[in-house]
């Protein structure tokens, strides 16, 4: 029986049942149209440190879509970069 989830957080629980390798077949929608995806459910702390090793230079950073009204600049439509901590790879000085 497929689920029709509704939203973002539904899909999280549901998925963070699931043990480690299981294999999810999705139907999602992007931009209003429907893409078939598969998926495989994979240790958090394992991604995480594969995540680091393949790519210590971009390992912890994130996009965010920004728009926003401001006083001073009116309305900015951008992206923003947060930093969540220093990226340095093993063994570089500061």
């Amino acid at each position: 029986m497929a689920n029709k989830w509704k939203t973002a957080s539904a899909v999280r629980n549901s998925v963070g049942l699931l043990r480690v390798g299981a294999k999810i077949d999705m139907e999602i929608l992007r931009k209003g149209k429907k893409i078939a995806i598969n998926v495989v459910t994979a240790d958090p702390d394992a991604y995480m440190k594969t995540a680091q090793t393949e790519n210590p230079y971009l390992f912890g950073l994130a996009f965010r879509d920004f728009d926003a009204q401001t006083p001073a600049q009116g309305h900015i439509k951008a992206f923003k970069l947060p930093l969540f901590r220093k990226a340095v790879p093993h063994g570089a000085q500061d």
